[in-house]
């Protein structure tokens, strides 16, 4: 009986320090993320600006502030006219007050 509960309690000890790791992670990659809304009609101004951001792995911290990507190139390319570089007005959001959206499926 007591040779049975020791062989059951090495056993669980066995089991439990296999867990006891380092637990994986995914790599993080780095990516980068474009986020914004083009109206019909409208600017890309201040108030609906593109938005650049560094995705990070789920896991960890999130910071807006170090997430947002500074001095990107960021191109708009109107169906049949020349393409609109949009310009930083703060770190991560991109504008172009001059540009006026004239359809959601003519800009690539």
């Amino acid at each position: 009986m007591l040779r049975r509960r020791l062989n059951s309690a090495a056993l669980l000890l066995a089991l439990l320090g296999l867990g006891c790791g380092e637990p994986s992670r995914p790599d993080g990659v780095g990516e980068i993320a474009v986020f914004g809304y083009l109206y019909v009609g409208e600017t890309i101004d201040t108030t609906n600006a593109i938005v650049v951001r560094r995705v990070g792995p789920a896991d960890r911290y999130y910071d807006r502030g170090q997430a947002e990507v500074s001095g990107a190139l960021v191109v708009l390319k109107p169906f049949g006219a020349p393409p609109e570089t949009l310009t930083m007005f703060r770190p991560g959001h991109y504008v172009a007050p001059d540009l006026v959206s004239a359809a959601s499926s003519a800009m690539t």
